[in-house]
């Protein structure tokens, strides 16, 4: 934390995790960031980091994602920082697998649990489905009359030891900000049971099937 002669404090955070062995979602890194007395910021390497700026019980943040778009940033886990729950399973009448089969929809909220906004863009993943139960997932930017012979969903089952990478659309658009939450929607096709499943949430401008 840096203070200046006005009372102002600027803060840049970004501390690395390694992932558990094992987990397919991603890798954590940070970024350095050196920010004077007067809450200039000075980026000295690669990564993400965020600036907090407070005066007077007044917060607001900066968000820095720095990256060679020859060579992107790998995905990094942020599912520490957010809640993820999950409303039951029903039955969507309107959405069907191969045009024909009812899928079940269950609603998932991610929630910004930490004192800095995450930054984006932001991947819900999915893995460890059991065998017999398919993920569906409803297509981006239906029309509000979708025509009839276009598809609206399809079907993303992940391999053995991979994810499926769901992106969220957040309000803010570049970072889900402390005390924020957005939600997505995933479908399934399957016969007995209750499907079970893995998820986390991960930071990329690129993702990994």
């Amino acid at each position: 934390m840096v203070t200046g002669s006005d009372g102002k404090y600027a803060r840049a955070s970004g501390s690395p995790a390694a992932p558990s062995a094992g987990d397919p979602r991603s890798q954590s890194f940070s970024l350095e960031a050196a920010v004077d007395g007067e809450g200039c910021a000075r980026v000295v390497g690669p990564g993400v980091a965020t600036v907090t700026a407070e005066n007077h019980g007044v917060k607001d943040f900066a968000t820095f994602v720095v990256e060679d778009p020859r060579n992107p940033l790998p995905p990094e886990d942020v599912t520490a920082t957010v809640k993820i729950s999950r409303s039951a399973i029903s039955r969507d009448p309107e959405a069907k697998a191969y045009d024909t089969y009812p899928l079940s929809v269950q609603t998932i909220t991610i929630a910004n649990t930490s004192p800095e906004p995450v930054a984006g863009p932001l991947y819900l993943t999915v893995w460890d489905l059991p065998i017999g139960v398919e993920l569906w997932i409803r297509a981006a930017n239906v029309p509000a009359n979708p025509p009839p012979n276009m598809t609206l969903y399809f079907r993303q089952n992940p391999a053995p030891g991979k994810s499926v990478h769901v992106r969220l659309e957040l309000t803010d658009g570049l970072k889900l900000n402390p005390g924020e939450s957005v939600t997505a929607q995933l479908y399934f096709l399957y016969s007995a049971g209750e499907p079970s499943y893995r998820l986390g949430v991960v930071r990329s401008t690129h993702t990994e099937k």
